[in-house]
């Protein structure tokens, strides 16, 4: 392995785990600090690997690939929606992360926040250079590394949503181990998915489509089932 891929695949991990770990970055600085690093990786391709538009994802005629990717994340979405018609479902989509947030803030992480602060990065720097820069290794070992490498990004971000959904603090420690080490796996398997519709589809638009809009969609998801929970508590308190 290059070992220039590997310290891109180190530094990536100790980016989103070390921002996760302050508080500011999931305020306003989340879109325009991820934005620069996904500018970031991409001229590091270019400049240091002199990676061109196919090699990175970015090749022309990608309309069909869009479109497969919007309806596969569209496809992923709907059991969680199907999942708001009942109490107990409901309540286990419910997430605390969203909890207070208003139309308008969904709005904002569905159409700005979670394309441009997420997928967008993640999907420049897995499917599109780390992908690239491993490949002249063969394509296999290039999806598992870099799916690997993707794994280990997701570990703060799943302490987090542990601690926020009081997960943290109420379990024992060998049970937020677990949960962590299984979002990393999960995350690890999504990874390998999304570079395989990449290599399908000869680009980027069909994984960040499919990225963007299964995530973006499950923050809606999450929403409506936390306001569900809420007023529940509401009407049971008030009778």
């Amino acid at each position: 392995m290059d070992p220039k891929a590997l310290g891109l695949g180190l530094a990536l991990v100790a980016y989103n785990n070390g921002m996760n770990l302050w508080h500011r970055f999931h305020g306003g600085l989340y879109v325009p600090l991820n934005l620069a690093a996904s500018a970031a990786v991409l001229l590091t391709g270019v400049v240091v690997w002199n990676l061109d538009d196919a090699m990175l994802g970015f090749g022309t005629g990608q309309g069909a690939g869009l479109a497969v990717g919007l309806a596969l994340g569209a496809a992923g979405a709907s059991p969680l929606f199907a999942a708001l018609r009942y109490r107990r479902t409901a309540r286990a989509i419910a997430d605390d992360r969203v909890a207070g947030t208003t139309r308008g803030d969904i709005a904002f992480r569905a159409l700005v926040r979670v394309p441009l602060g997420t997928a967008l990065l993640e999907e420049v720097a897995f499917r599109g250079v780390l992908f690239a820069v491993m490949a002249p290794g063969g394509a296999l070992q290039a999806a598992v590394w870099s799916s690997a490498a993707f794994g280990l990004w997701h570990v703060a971000p799943a302490y987090n949503q542990l601690r926020v959904n009081r997960v943290v603090g109420t379990r024992p420690l060998s049970t937020v181990v677990a949960l962590v080490a299984l979002s990393v796996l999960t995350t690890f398997a999504a990874g390998l998915g999304l570079v395989w519709l990449r290599t399908l589809t000869g680009g980027l638009a069909a994984p960040f489509a499919l990225h963007a809009t299964l995530n973006s969609l499950s923050t809606v998801a999450a929403h409506l089932a936390h306001k569900r929970a809420a007023t529940e508590v509401s009407r049971t308190l008030s009778s």
